[in-house]
């Protein structure tokens, strides 16, 4: 609330500051053009404090006339700031008092100025920019028509300093008062450039909402791609070794990437202490989100190993599993393998799916949520060679291949 009453003091502080300016700036022009004739007349002339101040009178008194007009244009202004600032509060002081099914005029009339402001505002800046530099062409080339014709009267004789600043002053006032004239005009300049831009912002509004559209689609696409089971690793344990001043001995296992047709694309070799090799992914759950699309599509990847002995939170990052962009190879399709959209569309929303993934506050806001969980426990002896598969529900499972 206190901050809603230092707006209208600033509001109207700043009003009165603006008219008291513009009294001071045409009386000052009405002071110049007074002390100008009274030396062209060449009778006596006055003090200049009384010729100053007879101005300040005149344009005081003329504000005074026009003070209704002045005040609801005012009003007006300030009422649309303060809907547009604070129309969330606004709008609950009168739910406290007033009833929105009863008199919803009140509602419509505030979220319509709180709508309206936005789209007008933009163009008070440029349209007072480019009035005021009319305003000064205008005194430019007025001041310059009227030096020529005094120095014609005074038989070429160079006019002085303070009379060219007359002339450029007094010009200043035609312009302003002709800007007046035209301020319906103006008016309605500003309307059709707000409906020229609320015009553009529909557009822009309607385009982007067709490209998140075409987005979801393309993701929900990429997630059906991607969401099924496969065998994507080969794991191998391939020695046992004791190492002095360890108590159990140290195995040697083999990671292996394998493509769709079965082929080794990457391999990794991990030492690890213990009995047990346990294998943990991520599970990507799209329940939540935009992108799913009704049936059950969750994506899992391998990505770190460990044992008993060897903390989850100290395992060893499978380096393997992953491109040099940071995607893991088994979303990594060929093009025959990718079904209702481009190859180049294809990995261009998967690099942005990861990149939603791999952010903590995007995921959230998409309702995609990764989870760490279904580590399969493994107990191999040399030689062994185990199977990793990545199930269509989510989750990875793993079987040993019998020789």
């Amino acid at each position: 609330m206190n901050a809603f009453v230092n707006t209208i003091i600033l509001d109207v502080l700043i009003m009165i500051a603006v008219i008291y300016a513009m009294v001071l700036l045409f009386s000052f022009v009405g002071f110049l053009v007074a002390v100008h004739d009274e030396r062209v007349a060449g009778g006596p002339r006055r003090r200049k404090f009384p010729i100053f101040r007879e101005q300040l009178r005149h344009y005081g008194g003329l504000i005074c006339k026009e003070a209704f007009p002045i005040l609801i244009l005012c009003a007006v202004i300030i009422v649309l700031n303060l809907s547009f600032r604070f129309s969330d509060e606004i709008k609950l002081w009168f739910s406290e008092r007033v009833n929105y099914d009863t008199v919803p005029v009140v509602a419509a009339a505030i979220d319509g100025i709180a709508l309206i402001w936005p789209l007008v505002s933009p163009f008070l800046i440029p349209v007072v920019t480019v009035l005021v530099l009319l305003l000064v062409l205008y005194a430019i080339k007025d001041s310059s028509d009227a030096r020529a014709v005094a120095m014609i009267n005074n038989g070429g004789k160079k006019l002085r300093r303070n009379e060219n600043a007359f002339l450029f002053c007094n010009s200043l006032e035609k312009g302003f008062v002709k800007i007046c004239a035209k301020l319906p005009r103006i008016v309605v300049i500003i309307a059709v450039l707000v409906c020229i831009n609320s015009l553009l912002l529909i557009g822009g509004s309607l385009k982007r909402i067709l490209q998140a559209n075409e987005r979801i689609k393309e993701l929900q696409t990429i997630v059906k791609n991607l969401s099924r089971s496969e065998t994507v690793a080969k794991v191998t344990l391939k020695s046992v070794k004791s190492i002095p001043g360890r108590k159990t001995p140290v195995r040697l296992y083999s990671v292996e990437v394998l493509s769709a047709a079965g082929e080794t694309v990457s391999t990794q070799n991990v030492e690890l202490e213990g009995s047990e090799f346990v294998i943990d992914c991520i599970n990507i759950n799209f329940d939540y989100s935009q992108i799913a699309s009704g049936e059950k599509s969750n994506l899992a990847y391998p990505y770190r190993v460990y044992s008993e002995l060897v903390p989850a939170a100290e395992g060893i990052p499978l380096e393997c599993m992953f491109n040099e962009d940071g995607i893991p190879f088994i979303f990594c399709l060929e093009q025959d393998e990718i079904y209702g959209i481009k190859e180049d569309a294809f990995y261009s929303r998967l690099a942005e799916l990861m990149g939603v993934i791999g952010d903590d506050d995007l995921s959230r806001e998409m309702g995609i949520r990764s989870t760490v969980g279904n580590a399969p426990r493994l107990r191999m002896n040399v030689g062994d060679v185990y199977f990793i598969d990545v199930e269509q529900t989510g989750g990875i499972s793993a079987y040993k291949k019998q020789f």
